[in-house]
């Protein structure tokens, strides 16, 4: 945390090639305008092209009070190759990161592709799915206790779509458990019982204006240590 008692976000990056064709770290505007109406400082991190212990040593170095990964990108491996956006360099610094981030206990947020690679690190598996890029679909809490910071989600929500990947049931992380699922029983939020690691496959900074579900739950993950 700054000395002026404002926590500072990390937030990763997609990678771009849409400009002349050189490789960008691009993050959404609407990333800082949610942080900063709650009070936070974003800190885009920049996918460095280097070793683990160089990422942690950068990581270190930049203040953070929690990490959020960001949404964009295939996961390198499991896209289409003829269309893939997959960024291997992306995946090295993310995975870096998400180690550095559990090896010191700050609360970890994955969203959308975000939630996606941090089950695959984990050790959990995707599934393709069809019609859930650019749509709205309903929501169910999952049954069982879950983490406080997840208090805010109502039994049953709408929420935006923006993936061709999901996390089925059984494909989830060992040690993670389902907070949110949709209506074909794909998991759609997931929490780590003795970590603070949570994940949302819905974007919060995509919605305008961002509902007072995802502002308190976003507020409170950021704030937890499990």
């Amino acid at each position: 945390m700054r000395g002026n008692g404002v926590k500072r976000i990390g937030v990763t990056q997609r990678v771009s090639t849409q400009f002349h064709g050189q490789p960008h770290d691009c993050l959404d505007q609407a990333w800082a305008d949610l942080l900063g109406a709650i009070g936070y400082e974003i800190a885009p991190l920049p996918n460095l092209a280097a070793d683990g212990a160089a990422i942690g040593a950068y990581l270190n170095g930049q203040g953070l009070d929690a990490l959020i990964l960001s949404g964009g990108n295939d996961i390198a491996g499991l896209g289409d190759p003829a269309g893939s956006q997959a960024s291997p360099r992306r995946d090295t610094f993310e995975r870096a990161a998400i180690s550095w981030a559990r090896g010191r206990r700050l609360p970890l947020l994955g969203v959308c592709r975000g939630m996606q690679f941090l089950n695959v690190v984990l050790g959990g598996s995707l599934v393709r799915v069809e019609g859930h890029a650019g749509t709205r679909h309903e929501l169910t809490r999952a049954p069982g206790p879950q983490p406080a910071y997840f208090g805010a989600l109502p039994d049953r929500f709408e929420a935006n779509s923006f993936h061709n990947f999901a996390v089925a049931a059984k494909g989830l992380a060992p040690g993670l458990k389902a907070a949110a699922i949709d209506e074909d029983g794909l998991v759609e939020a997931f929490f780590h019982p003795d970590e603070p690691l949570a994940a949302i496959m819905w974007h919060p900074e995509r919605e305008r204006p961002t509902s007072a579900a995802d502002r308190a739950v976003l507020m409170a993950i950021v704030r937890s240590s499990v």
